[in-house]
């Protein structure tokens, strides 16, 4: 059925939802830096030093429930005005072709690290430092699922 051409809008929340999932593996690992940060706060405190353990520990909490949050937020802002935008879209054997009136990008399966759904968006990641978001929610529902089947046939096994 390829190729697939359509125009699409990628919102706010799907932008969100897409950055959270690529960025992911770095949110966990704040967290888990953030519960070490905490439970490393005890030495402090059962040495006296009241101040430094509670410091600690507020900046342990913050890591856990305040940065991964923010940080989406201030990426968000940063790249929404390119992203968000009415967008087209060509899926097909060679690739994604996403194109808006500020830029216009080219991805080749081969560099296609790994295929993620999620609700009305497929994202895929491109090396470590980049992916891009198809909209399919917007599309009719025979279309995104044809859609989906054939971009998870052309994304290489996960790496």
């Amino acid at each position: 059925m390829p190729p697939f051409a359509f125009s699409a809008q990628i919102t706010d929340d799907q932008l969100r939802i897409a950055l959270n999932v690529f960025l992911r593996g770095q949110y966990r690992l704040i967290r888990i830096m953030g519960v070490a940060l905490i439970v490393l706060s005890v030495v402090p405190l059962a040495l006296g030093d009241v101040i430094f353990g509670v410091m600690a520990m507020l900046l342990g909490l913050v890591m856990i429930s305040v940065a991964p949050a923010l940080n989406t937020w201030v990426v968000l802002r940063k790249i929404r005005d390119q992203l968000a935008r009415p967008t087209e879209y060509r899926i097909d054997e060679d690739g994604a072709w996403i194109s808006n009136d500020l830029a216009e990008s080219t991805f080749r399966w081969p560099g296609v690290d790994r295929l993620e759904e999620a609700p009305g968006m497929l994202i895929a990641r491109v090396g470590k430092a980049g992916f891009f978001a198809i909209p399919t929610g917007g599309l009719p529902l025979t279309t995104a699922s044809a859609l989906t089947a054939f971009v998870r046939s052309q994304v290489p096994a996960q790496r």
